[in-house]
């Protein structure tokens, strides 16, 4: 049996003729909706503002966006407190699937809480797939499988702009270096694998092509910087203090603030380079996002740093991961970071050149996996609807 449901928007912008955008108060800025549900499927014709609160039949869901652990406040109208206070077939439906980690979701809690929202009236869309089904703060927790694959494919497939390798054009005549290495966020694993890159004994970055943007999280979010910086400085997180200070890298030339981006002008590092090392958003959770995505879309093999589920969970979408290319099944800790540095430095580019010619295959399978593959909307809500 069909059940019939609809999406509601509070603070909607109303511009005829444009895209449908909203307000988001916590932020004070615009969302596309499109943006938010990229997923195939999504019935974009089912969004309604909410003045049809009173008048639409069926499963209400009002949206908010709450990017946690940065975008945690919960802004709504009176009209959409009072219709998840008084109608039964009104929920909220929090989109927070941006990010992994729910730090803050206690204080959305208590929001909901102060609102007089009943709590089995919120239902929550996560990127931790480890507490779907459960209730975290009295939220109820849906996974989203996989909201970054949809949005960079959606962006693949629409957008002229975005760094992409067809099969067609996939040639190796113009590699100068072994692998590409983008990093932005400042993040232990990131640092460490700096350190893994630039210690005492070796460098190779001279060897890739490689970001970090260290001098500028310095210079823009300096008590972020200095947080990090007095956390992960420390003997037993592998970085000797004595070489923290000088592991600085310039951006990319002539690159600047989109190296983590799915910008075309990154496209040309995916041709000059063999293979990708990605430190994904998190290395402790199995949460992949448009970084590993766009490395697909560039027909490249590769090795996240962090957890193997992430790995684990390519796999289980239908994806070629690389373990026997790089002669390992993962790599996780420093001591592997830097074994795995060691072990780049020891091959030269022929070594290189020759395993990416036997994985061609499974380049393309990559490739045209990613393209035309689906995140059903569908197989979303009815979970959603399941958890009511």
């Amino acid at each position: 049996m069909q059940i019939e449901y609809n999406f509601i928007l509070d603070n909607i912008l109303d511009h005829p003729y444009d895209p449908i955008w909203f307000t988001h108060p916590a932020r004070d800025s615009k969302v596309g909706v499109e943006y938010l549900f990229p997923f195939d499927n999504f019935p974009i014709n089912s969004v309604y503002h909410t003045g049809w609160l009173d008048r639409l039949k069926g499963i209400k869901f009002i949206i908010y966006w709450a990017q946690l652990p940065r975008y945690w406040e919960i802004v709504l109208s009176e009209q959409c407190i009072s219709s998840l206070q008084n109608d039964p077939d009104c929920y909220l439906l929090i989109h927070s699937v941006h990010e992994a980690r729910f730090d803050n979701i206690d204080k959305v809690s208590d929001q909901i809480y102060k609102f007089k929202i009943p709590f089995n009236k919120v239902i929550m869309l996560t990127s931790d797939i480890e507490i779907d089904g459960k209730i975290k703060n009295n939220l109820k927790q849906v996974w989203v499988d996989n909201y970054w694959e949809a949005l960079c494919r959606k962006h693949h497939k629409t957008f002229t702009n975005t760094s992409i390798v067809h099969p067609d054009q996939y040639t190796l005549k113009h590699v100068d270096r072994k692998f590409l290495s983008l990093n932005r966020n400042l993040k232990r694993h990131r640092l460490q694998w700096m350190y893994a890159m630039r210690n005492e004994n070796l460098d190779i970055t001279p060897q890739g092509h490689v970001s970090f943007h260290l001098p500028a999280w310095q210079d823009s979010m300096p008590d972020h910087y200095q947080h990090v910086m007095n956390n992960w400085r420390k003997p037993e997180a592998g970085i000797p203090d004595q070489n923290f200070e000088t592991m600085t890298l310039d951006s990319l030339n002539p690159l600047t603030d989109i190296t983590i981006s799915n910008s075309n002008a990154l496209t040309e590092f995916y041709q000059r380079s063999y293979f990708s090392v990605i430190t994904e958003s998190d290395d402790r959770l199995p949460f992949i996002t448009e970084k590993t995505f766009k490395t697909i879309a560039c027909m490249h093999p590769f090795m996240i740093v962090g957890n193997k589920k992430m790995h684990e969970q390519l796999r289980n979408k239908g994806y070629h991961t690389f373990e026997e290319y790089f002669e390992r099944d993962g790599v996780e800790t420093q001591e592997e970071m830097i074994e795995f540095c060691e072990w780049i430095n020891s091959k030269d580019m022929e070594f290189f050149q020759k395993k990416t010619e036997k994985v061609l295959d499974k380049l393309t399978d990559n490739f045209y996996n990613y393209i035309s593959g689906s995140v059903d909307w569908n197989n979303i809500v009815r979970k959603v609807i399941g958890s009511l």
